[in-house]
């Protein structure tokens, strides 16, 4: 895995942090620790926990590639979150890389923090925009976006449906599961017979975030996203502040 899948894998196993910026409503799904958007909606349900990612594929000659990441994840009674991913190992690395956001909707800021150079970069958001913004990121795997009623839209429209799953308990939550099945037709992408990916998705109703979600795709394989240790004691206040060490770029402030 280069450099670049990696980023664009943090994205997906951080997105949590992203949704919930906004005063909406409902559950992003796409990640585990996604929750239900709306700052309001998440004040006094503190939490923290492990994060485990698994990525697991099968070539075509039976040999099989494992990775497994690990992270941290943190909200505080007002609706901050932080979210810790280290990455595995990369020959050409001496350190591995740590992925480390703030979002913070109180002060309407989204904070990256860099431990290799002690850098914090804020970024500023508008509330209502970026929320509907972010939700269409972090969901558009999982909702079919609507195409034009033409007979031929119709056919290479990807088919999209859900399934209740009922209820499961995880790490002592009582969670609830939805299973989204998406069948890409044949000859869309050059495919000779239809592709069919899965997604499970565990929501925890007390929590309001997810804590468990599977993804079966032929053409990547399987991810799964689990939080485990889950504790709802108020996190560590300092969790959701710039070190006192670290330089300070504001994207406001160089404009």
């Amino acid at each position: 895995m280069n450099l670049r899948s990696l980023l664009l894998l943090v994205l997906l196993c951080t997105g949590f942090v992203s949704a919930q910026s906004g005063g909406g409503s409902g559950v992003v799904s796409g990640s585990a620790g996604a929750f239900f958007s709306g700052p309001r909606k998440l004040q006094g349900l503190p939490y923290s926990a492990d994060v485990i990612t698994e990525n697991t594929r099968v070539l075509a000659d039976g040999n099989r590639i494992h990775q497994e990441m690990h992270g941290k994840q943190f909200r505080d009674s007002e609706g901050r979150t932080r979210s810790e991913t280290e990455f595995p190992l990369m020959p050409s690395q001496a350190t591995p890389f740590q992925h480390i956001s703030i979002d913070d909707p109180v002060q309407g800021i989204f904070i990256n923090l860099d431990p290799r150079t002690k850098t914090a970069t804020i970024r500023h958001f508008s509330l209502p925009a970026t929320q509907a913004n972010r939700t269409n990121v972090l969901s558009g795997r999982l909702v079919q976006r609507k195409q034009p009623a033409t007979a031929e839209g119709a056919e290479s429209r990807d088919r999209v449906h859900s399934e209740d799953l009922g209820t499961m308990e995880i790490e002592g939550f009582s969670t609830h599961g939805t299973k989204h099945i998406r069948t890409i037709p044949a000859g869309k992408i050059g495919n000779e017979q239809p592709i069919t990916n899965v997604d499970e998705v565990w929501v925890s109703p007390v929590l309001k975030i997810v804590l468990l979600e599977k993804h079966d795709d032929p053409q990547s394989g399987q991810r799964i996203m689990k939080l485990t240790n889950i504790q709802t004691n108020e996190p560590d206040p300092s969790l959701f502040q710039i070190p006192s060490d670290y330089t300070v770029k504001d994207d406001e402030a160089q404009k």
